[in-house]
């Protein structure tokens, strides 16, 4: 946190606060940004975006023996927490451990929020009952994500690939997988200029992190295409009963191989766990359901 912080943007940010209209409400995001709180010149609501808690995070990390970009201890994350006068958690889970922890503090769940896919789905899925089972994986190039499509590479790809399965990669992530061969079944397709037609392009999406906090966005946008999705728990994490919201959760190598089998042979299945995400994606990450908590508190002041 001292590395991110920056006095003179500080000032800056003063000064340049001084000379507009006063603000009501300011939204500060993510936690490493939480010292300009102190820049503030004037009496406004101020309120953390924290989308991770991050000593939580930290200690998930640590339990691999990894380390996070962020270190800090829970008592000093909560006396900065403590610092606002409301608190956005990205999911459930943070938001009733930030409600314990910030006992005098609003504590309000405003998750990733994200439009469902208009286009029919019936159509689109029955255009998909013939030919090979498109997999697919969206993600940033963090070792977090490398590492999660190395071990799916590894433990399981050599057992489904024997099927008519393709697995498409999608994001920086592909840089890191450069390294090492791949079976003629992969495709490393990189930056893609439309995320949308990457998600049509797939029939099933994977999420096989095992490392991260918060809520995975690459997730929650693939039941917001109504693709069925089979994740870790980590992957899962944020979802709201995801055994009814069109997520297959796998705890083991043997479990990934055998949603994969079950859905490379099962269309009704798919068509099935496709219509459960596109409605899980409705109630529960819609932008209106997603920012509705923060609107309501913005203007009740």
């Amino acid at each position: 946190l001292k590395r991110a912080r920056h006095d003179i943007f500080g000032k800056s940010l003063a000064l340049f606060l001084r000379k507009q209209p006063r603000y009501d409400t300011v939204i500060f995001e993510y936690l490493w940004l939480a010292y300009l709180r102190d820049a503030m010149p004037y009496q406004a609501t101020c309120i953390l975006d924290t989308h991770d808690l991050m000593a939580p995070r930290e200690y998930r990390f640590a339990m691999q023996g990894l380390q996070t970009g962020v270190t800090i201890t829970l008592k000093d994350e909560v006396a900065i927490l403590a610092k606002f006068d409301a608190l956005l958690a990205i999911q459930q889970e943070e938001a009733r451990w930030m409600a314990r922890l910030v006992t005098n503090k609003i504590v309000l769940c405003c998750p990733h929020g994200v439009e469902a896919v208009s286009e029919t789905l019936t159509t689109r899925m029955e255009a998909r009952r013939s030919g090979n089972l498109r997999l697919g994986f969206v993600g940033g190039g963090s070792n977090e994500n490398a590492e999660a499509m190395r071990w799916f590479l590894r433990e399981v790809w050599p057992i489904v690939s024997q099927l008519d399965i393709e697995l498409h990669v999608y994001g920086n992530v592909c840089e890191k997988l450069r390294d090492q061969p791949l079976d003629a079944g992969v495709t490393l397709h990189g930056l893609v200029s439309s995320l949308d037609k990457a998600y049509a392009h797939c029939d099933v999406m994977i999420n096989p992190i095992v490392h991260g906090g918060g809520l995975k966005i690459k997730s929650v946008e693939a039941l917001a295409h109504g693709k069925p999705l089979i994740a870790s728990p980590e992957g899962a994490v944020g979802i709201e009963k995801p055994e009814s919201s069109g997520v297959i959760v796998a705890r083991s190598r043997s479990e990934f191989i055998d949603a994969l089998l079950r859905l490379a042979h099962n269309p009704e299945e798919r068509e099935s766990l496709a219509r459960q995400a596109l409605a899980a994606a409705q109630q529960q990450f819609s932008p209106a359901v997603s920012f509705a908590p923060l609107m309501a508190l913005v203007r009740s002041l």
